[in-house]
């Protein structure tokens, strides 16, 4: 009995010798090779390293690199992504626009890029708090980026400022004293950037890379079989499951807003979203300023880079309309109907508040519209299954206007143009 419990604990202390050197040999592999790993992979590695198994780069850590900072625009959310997953399990595939410039100029870079993140997040506590935390791991030593693409989306970026002056600023400072510079600063590095827990990351299996990983997606893959079995129980007890949405076919018509897409009139979803129509000057304003001390704020940090200013259209003001009037539907006010002319009107005006902040303190300024604009008359260039996110034309087209503007030296254009 006791020769059988002996050798019993013996293979059990081999067994986990093995695993142990087995995991201890791919930590040692695991950071060298971030940027060769499969899409489904990337998706899953902890969000302290992710950025660096993005695969627009020559090696896991970029050099003389270009950074994109931003919302979801910046991340590459769409159509493009969701079918570059389906159609990728063994490599990364092309999916946004940081992949048509790594193709195009050959160059480093990185995407900073936060779900759905107005500027505190986009610009401060998503890049800053990322590339520290890179940098405490002892397996990488990441320089700032020779070049920062700050991408604005007129579509939301300034109701989301809105909505997180509301939910932050208002608890800890006074209303009236929004507008002193040096106030906000601290708000910014005392309410925002040391409240990001990734700032302050630290743990025994801080440098572990590939445990981190492990822990992870074992993590996800739990919560997916969780909920892919409630569905089976649902389905076998008679309760219905809602379908998919046949991203096949166009999106129905909604209020009779129709946009002219390959000179046919092209219905467009009522959920699209639009440059801040429903927001009051005194709105437009405050959340003008978020954006303005935020980039402030990004430019102090990497004082090494230079930085550039991106302006990307909502889908509604891409498209030229066929409608006379447009409908917008709002959280507060419901269904609201705006002229179409006004789309685009206010479009110019919020393009040209952004242009004056970036020329004001000598930032680089690229206006896009015109090339979402050009390729929508073609094609739509949202959708069909995503219209808040641009799908391969739409992020070829926003490439396509970053290159122009500061790539290609004959073909530089001007700031703003209706």
């Amino acid at each position: 009995m006791k020769k059988k419990l002996k050798s019993f604990l013996v293979n059990i202390s081999i067994s986990i010798g093995s695993v142990a050197v087995f995991i201890l040999v791919l930590e040692l592999i695991f950071p060298h090779l971030l940027h060769k790993v499969p899409l489904p992979v990337y998706v899953g590695l902890d969000d302290g390293y992710k950025v660096l198994g993005q695969s627009t780069k020559k090696t896991v850590v970029p050099k003389d690199y270009i950074a994109i900072v931003g919302d979801s625009h910046a991340l590459g959310t769409g159509d493009w992504f969701k079918e570059t997953v389906r159609k990728h399990k063994f490599s990364q595939g092309d999916y946004h626009s940081a992949h048509v410039l790594y193709n195009r100029i050959g160059r480093d870079i990185i995407s900073y890029g936060a779900l759905g993140s107005g500027s505190l997040r986009g610009l401060v506590s998503q890049p800053i708090a990322h590339f520290k935390h890179i940098n405490s791991l002892r397996a990488f030593e990441l320089e700032q980026p020779k070049m920062i693409l700050v991408y604005f989306f007129e579509g939301n970026d300034l109701n989301d400022n809105v909505i997180d002056l509301q939910g932050r600023y208002k608890d800890f400072f006074e209303t009236n004293a929004l507008y002193d510079t040096a106030l906000f600063e601290d708000f910014i590095q005392k309410q925002v950037l040391e409240k990001e827990p990734l700032y302050h990351a630290d743990g025994p299996l801080k440098n572990f890379l590939f445990t981190r990983f492990l822990i992870e997606s074992v993590g996800d893959n739990v919560v997916n079989e969780v909920k892919r079995g409630l569905k089976k129980i649902k389905k076998f007890f008679g309760k219905k499951v809602e379908k998919q949405d046949d991203t096949s076919q166009p999106p129905a018509p909604s209020h009779n807003d129709m946009a002219m897409i390959g000179g046919k009139e092209f219905p467009v979803p009522l959920n699209s979203q639009h440059p801040a129509m429903t927001l009051t000057d005194e709105e437009t304003r405050q959340a003008i300023y978020v954006f303005e001390q935020s980039l402030l704020f990004l430019a102090k940090y990497f004082h090494e880079s230079a930085i550039a200013v991106v302006y990307i259209p909502s889908p509604l003001s891409s498209y030229q309309w066929a409608s006379p009037t447009v409908t917008i539907q709002t959280g507060k006010q419901g269904l609201v109907k705006f002229e179409s002319s006004a789309i685009h009107e206010r479009s110019q005006e919020l393009c040209l508040k952004i242009e004056t902040i970036a020329r004001n303190h000598q930032f680089d300024f690229a206006d896009t519209r015109k090339f979402f604009r050009s390729a929508a008359l073609k094609d739509p260039i949202h959708g069909p299954q995503d219209w808040l996110h641009p799908n391969e034309k739409g992020y070829r087209a926003l490439a396509q206007g970053v290159l122009t503007a500061f790539f290609d030296t004959e073909k530089r254009f001007p700031g703003c143009v209706p």
